[in-house]
């Protein structure tokens, strides 16, 4: 079986050694199950065109084929280069990362020249803000015809499925795929990381944040719950370590609240093979963002044995039971995030309880399930594509 992914821009991340894991790891573990996998996106300048080929090819089980992007701040490939290189590889089928994104179009469009099955990995759960209104109007001819053609979309979270049957009208297409996760790298260890390159005394209780300072992961609600906290817990220190566009609107927000002394802001490059030191140099992890497609850092932080509060929205509710594996609060609630943070920190059976779960429910995402499903929908699509 030949299977083209067409993604967005891949780039290095934080670090030469880390990688999309969405399209890494499903490519990945759909090539250990026997299929010849290529991956097809787009590269912003000839060095990390080069630098990610030359990895790839002496790492991975399959191919990453970077294809030039005009102008290079654009994360899609171009279209017309995208066209020929799916023909030039000739899949048994294609499938694309979003619905509404040119290389899905051209994806399509290539799917139905090949007469072969196309398929739809869907995360969003709404559509951008900007294009709210617009996509009220425009949505049943951009979005319809392909979901028709589509043989199967697969959402990475239950609110991304209500979503794409609401704009599709049609269910029995529509199946959520959570994204897979490797918790090898991940684990709980005695470790001073933070403490250590934050310069932070060791009596102090870290409520650790990790994320890039954008208005979508909504760090000023766990900054305004820390001024609750500290009423009653003096000894926490929240760490934000990120960096991003809001660095100094934060620096100026934590400084007016006088909060210098409870919240810090750790700008660096950690290496994914440290993470597991930084989650377990914490004592909780917290996620607040507005937005989120699925919620990786959550599954990274249980792995390594910190109970996690997330926001009840996108896919961390399929990932959080609350209560169970973690506490799920309003994003927009101060006083939900502070009551949490206080019932975990000082209830000593309720936090082992929902770190050993946690850990657990880690284990439970695996990109080798994702492979499994997907290739159940595979097959059954390419045997109808052959009976007709």
């Amino acid at each position: 079986m030949k299977i083209a992914l067409v993604w967005p821009l891949i780039t290095s991340g934080e670090s030469s050694e880390y990688y999309n894991v969405q399209a890494f790891g499903l490519a990945g573990a759909l090539a250990d199950r026997g299929a010849e996998v290529a991956i097809f996106t787009a590269a912003r300048g000839q060095k990390d065109k080069a630098r990610h080929a030359e990895r790839c090819e002496k790492i991975f089980n399959f191919h990453v084929h970077y294809l030039p992007a005009r102008p290079a701040s654009l994360r899609y490939p171009v279209m017309p280069s995208l066209f020929r290189s799916l023909l030039r590889f000739s899949p048994d089928l294609i499938q694309c990362a979003e619905i509404l994104s040119p290389s899905t179009y051209m994806g399509f469009l290539a799917a139905g020249i090949l007469k072969k099955p196309f398929f739809i990995y869907q995360g969003t759960y709404q559509w951008p803000a900007r294009l709210t209104q617009a996509m009220g109007l425009l949505g049943p001819f951009l979005v319809r015809p392909v979901l028709k053609r589509c043989a199967c979309v697969f959402t990475k979270s239950d609110q991304a499925k209500a979503f794409v049957v609401r704009s599709s009208g049609r269910p029995e297409k529509v199946h959520t795929v959570h994204l897979g996760f490797d918790s090898r790298p991940f684990y709980p260890s005695t470790s001073t990381f933070l403490y250590d390159i934050g310069c932070i005394p060791k009596d102090r209780a870290i409520l650790l944040c990790v994320g890039r300072l954008v208005p979508a992961k909504n760090h000023a609600a766990i900054i305004r719950a820390v001024e609750k906290i500290k009423a009653t817990r003096p000894d926490v220190l929240l760490v934000i370590l990120g960096s991003g566009p809001l660095r100094k609107e934060l620096d100026t927000f934590i400084k007016a609240a006088d909060l210098e002394n409870h919240v810090k802001i750790i700008d660096i490059k950690t290496r994914q093979a440290d993470m597991h030191l930084v989650y377990s140099s914490a004592r909780l992890f917290l996620s607040p963002s507005r937005y989120e497609i699925f919620g990786m850092t959550i599954l990274e932080a249980m792995a390594c044995g910190r109970p996690v509060i997330g926001s009840s929205v996108g896919g961390m509710k399929d990932i959080i039971s609350h209560g169970k594996n973690g506490l799920l609060v309003d994003p927009e609630s101060e006083d939900e995030i502070s009551e949490a943070v206080l019932l975990l920190l000082n209830t000593p059976s309720l936090y082992h309880s929902i770190s050993g779960n946690g850990i657990q429910t880690s284990r439970g995402f695996s990109w080798d399930r994702v492979a499994e499903k997907m290739e159940l929908a595979y097959k059954a699509a390419m045997k109808c594509t052959e009976t007709n």
